[in-house]
């Protein structure tokens, strides 16, 4: 990769497209809204009682067994449901596009904790009753990675589990959901559902699971429109609560979050450079396009792009983007031009057509208190390090030969410098255990060089990969 160097300048000035407005103020070239419907899901009368029966069987045997602590008196606490994993670099990874129904008309009778209207119900005579926390931006890519956990939100022990069902659902429909019910020391029980099938915990029924401790991963099992959490609680008598204390709350008086959040839990989720907008599929095809790529040379279009969670019209965010020494080349500002965006993102275009040098640019966002940085690379056009023919800007593996670009995991980072595995970010002993696994198979991801065999030669690259990152990467920080 090409560094900073007095010695040499590029013919680089990054020009926002809009030129001609002042610097503080220039519009996006795209953006808006969530690309589609934000997940929902339903589940009909008889599937809840059905669940509510199974739950009760599972209890009755556990106490016969003797294996159900005696509920006691007292209040349950919730630390948050989701939990980023190793490998997620986005700076926030969720929304929340739906609280509990506290109005039980319908349809279009909505009412939520806090005298909104975000939830929803159906002609059906169906009230939502959960909270609904979606993954944000690229929700599909995230499951794929397993980058966002469900996580307990309080101690207890697993009342029951559900796994093995379809998880790209992405309609109402009558199938079952991948789900882990949680008994709370109150008797209380949490549900946790949509989980991506294979994720759940390996615990059984019975055993107890700590506040923060994983129990599966955010998919979209079940009666479902994309990947989310469904989480549903009951108290110790039976009766839906929503966690969130509100003037409207008319099921519990008092929250069950120990740092109960902000009704408009406001950030910027994620922000990134491209070669292209981002693109977002049309249900079922779920293969997302984030057309991301961190390095660039003269000549070519960079994409600056910034995803939000519950960004409101009065929230000005202040971008700007950087040479490498520091010095500001572009400063502007932005709001929304809606009065609340569940999920919302944003993208600039700025081309390279004048004088700059080469290094580590900047594009940094400032919202809400909190500053983002997303840097980039900048270099001169016909590099190629590993002399492969694939130039750096444009190379999954830049100081490794890998001139195919096999990336069979599909995580930005070429086969020949990816030996995590796991994608936890570090090549270690659990990727040696996975390498050994599969030796002697044509598996994919473990297949370093690329010959559709995994043998000593894949080996000896994994040695020199050994407890470094994956990378470095064109595409990939």
């Amino acid at each position: 990769m090409a560094t900073p160097s007095t010695a040499r300048q590029i013919a680089v000035l990054l020009v926002l497209g809009a030129l001609s407005l002042p610097a503080h103020a220039q519009p996006p070239a795209g953006g808006g809204a969530h690309p589609g419907a934000i997940p929902t899901d339903h589940m009909t009368p008889e599937q809840r009682d059905d669940i509510k029966r199974q739950i009760a069987s599972s209890l009755a045997t556990l106490e016969a067994a003797g294996r159900l602590p005696e509920a006691r008196a007292g209040s349950v606490s919730f630390q948050w449901p989701l939990a980023a994993s190793a490998n997620a670099t986005d700076a926030g990874y969720h929304g929340i596009s739906n609280f509990v129904d506290q109005n039980p008309g319908a349809p279009n009778q909505l009412l939520d904790y806090n005298c909104g209207a975000r939830t929803y119900d159906l002609n059906s005579g169906y009230n939502h009753q959960g909270i609904d926390f979606f993954t944000w931006p690229y929700g599909w890519k995230k499951m794929d990675d397993d980058e966002v956990s469900i996580v307990a939100a309080a101690p207890g022990i697993i009342a029951l589990k559900s796994d093995g069902n379809f998880d790209r659902q992405c309609t109402f429909n009558s199938s079952p959901w991948n789900a882990v019910y949680v008994r709370h020391a109150d008797n209380s029980i949490t549900w946790y559902g949509h989980m991506k099938a294979g994720s759940l915990t390996a615990k059984a029924e019975g055993d107890s699971v700590s506040a923060g401790e994983v129990l599966g991963v955010v998919g979209s099992s079940g009666s479902s429109t994309g990947p989310h959490l469904h989480m549903e609680t009951y108290d110790g008598q039976g009766n839906l609560i929503e966690p969130y204390a509100g003037a409207c709350n008319s099921l519990n008086a008092e929250s069950w979050w120990a740092d109960q959040r902000s009704y408009y839990d406001s950030a910027l989720n994620a922000l990134t450079t491209g070669f292209a907008p981002p693109a977002f599929p049309t249900c079922p095809d779920t293969i997302e396009q984030p057309n991301t790529r961190r390095v660039f040379v003269p000549g070519e279009s960079i994409h600056l792009a910034a995803y939000y969670r519950d960004q409101l019209i009065d929230q000005a965010t202040r971008y700007t983007v950087r040479y490498p020494d520091g010095t500001i080349l572009y400063d502007w500002t932005h709001n929304s031009n809606a009065p609340h965006y569940a999920a919302s993102y944003w993208y600039w275009i700025i081309e390279a057509t004048s004088a700059g040098p080469f290094g580590t640019w900047s594009f940094t966002a400032e919202y809400e208190g909190t500053t983002t940085v997303a840097e980039f690379e900048v270099i001169s056009a016909g590099t190629d390090a590993d002399s492969d023919g694939v130039d750096d800007h444009l190379d999954n593996c830049m100081t490794r030969a890998n001139a195919t670009q096999i990336d069979a995991d599909d995580d930005g980072f070429g086969n020949a410098c990816d030996g995590d595995f796991n994608n936890d970010n570090t090549v270690n002993f659990v990727d040696l255990g996975e390498l050994r696994t599969t030796f002697f198979s044509n598996d994919a991801v473990t297949d370093l060089n690329g010959d559709n065999v995994v043998n000593f030669l894949d080996l000896g690259i994994f040695r020199t990969l050994f407890f470094q990152p994956p990378g470095p990467s064109a595409y990939v920080p």
